[in-house]
């Protein structure tokens, strides 16, 4: 990403950062965020039989448990460490990465599928969107 200092970051990246605020996020999904959640997933799974799945902005970890299968290496990454340490909680054994999804520490093509759920609204332009 070039210029990647001086474009606007991550709108809401105070606000997730703080440990009361990963703390109040629920790990349940409401009824239609669940069924969505849930169609996602089993999109996800119909493409992607095994490798690897990243999980990108999982905050509390809440999608991790509809991710995870046989033959999925299954990765958690978020720039919050509250939001991954509540991630870690559910013990799935998928690696917790934090970093900021504007700079990906990954080579291209790391993974065989990628799930956001509630992220991309918060990236402040179309640019920074279409980048990651």
């Amino acid at each position: 990403m070039s210029n990647s200092q001086s474009r606007p970051m991550y709108v809401a990246r105070e606000r997730f950062s703080r440990e009361t605020e990963a703390e109040r996020r629920r790990r349940q999904p409401g009824q239609s965020s669940g069924l969505v959640t849930d169609w996602c997933a089993n999109k996800l799974h119909e493409v992607v039989h095994e490798g690897r799945i990243l999980d990108l902005a999982c905050g509390n970890g809440r999608h991790l448990p509809e991710l995870a299968g046989p033959g999925i290496e299954l990765f958690a990454g978020d720039f919050s460490k509250p939001m991954l340490e509540k991630a870690m909680e559910m013990d799935l054994d998928a690696p917790a990465v934090c970093f900021e999804a504007e700079r990906l520490p990954f080579e291209t093509d790391s993974f065989e599928g990628v799930f956001s759920a509630r992220f991309f609204h918060h990236l402040p332009t179309t640019e920074v969107r279409s980048e990651i």
